[in-house]
C-alpha cells in the first residue's frame, strides 16, 4: 500500500516493518483464543482435545507469519492436529465468521471476539490463550505526527478493552 498514492492517512497492521519511513506507534498486544457458536458447542461439546481436526478452522497467516501460532501450538503435546482436514482461511475475520456460522472452532485474536463473546454470540472454548509473537501497530505520515485527529484515534486503539 502506497500512503500518497492510495490517499490512505494511516494503516494498523500486524507484525512486519514495511512503513519504515513513516511514523510506527504500538498499539496492543493479543492472544489467541478458540471460539465456537452455541449450537456447535451444544452439538460437539466443548472439550477442545474432543473436537475432531475436521472441525478446527485453520488460518493461513501467509509465508510471513509461518510461525505464528496455529492449532499444534493449541494442543501442545496433547495431540497431533491434521493440518489438512478442516476449514482454511487467509483472515481471522473469515475464521471468526464462519465459526460464529457454526461450521467449527476458530483460533482467533481475543481482542476481535471480546464483543461477541460477551454478547453470548460465541462462546470460548476452554484452552490457555496463546500470546502472540507480535505487537499491532499503527503507521502514518510524519506530517500527521501532531494532528489532533490521528492522536485521538491512537488513544482510543490503545484502551484497554
Amino acid at each position: 500500500m502506497d500512503f500518497a498514492r492510495d490517499n490512505v492517512d494511516l494503516r494498523i497492521f500486524y507484525g512486519h516493518d514495511l512503513y519504515r519511513d513513516h511514523k510506527i506507534t504500538p498499539l496492543f498486544s493479543d492472544q489467541l483464543v478458540a471460539v465456537a457458536s452455541r449450537d456447535f458447542i451444544t452439538e460437539h461439546g466443548a472439550d477442545l482435545d474432543h473436537i475432531k481436526d475436521q472441525f478446527l478452522i485453520h488460518t493461513d497467516w501467509g509465508r510471513d507469519f509461518a510461525s505464528s501460532p496455529n492449532w499444534s501450538q493449541a494442543f501442545a503435546d496433547r495431540r497431533l492436529v491434521d493440518h489438512n482436514t478442516g476449514l482454511r482461511v487467509q483472515a481471522s475475520s473469515i475464521a471468526l465468521n464462519f465459526a460464529e456460522q457454526g461450521f467449527g472452532v476458530a483460533l482467533v485474536p481475543q481482542r476481535m471476539v471480546r464483543e461477541r463473546v460477551d454478547s453470548g454470540r460465541l462462546i470460548q472454548v476452554q484452552m490457555p490463550p496463546i500470546p502472540m509473537k507480535h505487537d499491532y501497530q499503527i503507521a502514518y505520515s510524519n506530517r500527521l505526527e501532531a494532528n489532533t485527529n490521528i492522536q485521538m484515534i491512537i488513544r482510543a486503539l490503545k484502551a484497554p478493552f
